[in-house]
C-alpha cells in the first residue's frame, strides 16, 4: 500500500498566514458524522479543532 504525503494548505488572513496539514487517508471534516468519528477514535485534538472551527464567534460584552 502506498501512502500519500500529507496535503498542505496555506491560508492568508488579516492576522497572518495559517498553515493546515491534512492526512489524505483520514481527511478532516466538521460534519456531525466527522465529530462522531473523532469521538469513536479518541481523536480529541481533531474533535476540538472541528468544534472550534464550527462554533460561532463570541463577541465580548462591554460593561456600562
Amino acid at each position: 500500500m502506498t501512502t500519500m504525503p500529507p496535503t498542505k494548505v496555506r491560508l492568508y488572513m488579516s492576522e497572518g498566514e495559517l498553515e493546515f496539514w491534512e492526512d489524505p487517508d483520514r481527511p478532516f471534516g466538521c460534519s456531525p458524522t466527522d465529530l462522531t468519528t473523532f469521538i469513536d477514535r479518541g481523536a480529541w485534538v481533531l474533535l476540538f479543532n472541528a468544534v472550534a472551527l464550527t462554533a460561532g464567534r463570541v463577541e465580548p460584552e462591554h460593561g456600562s
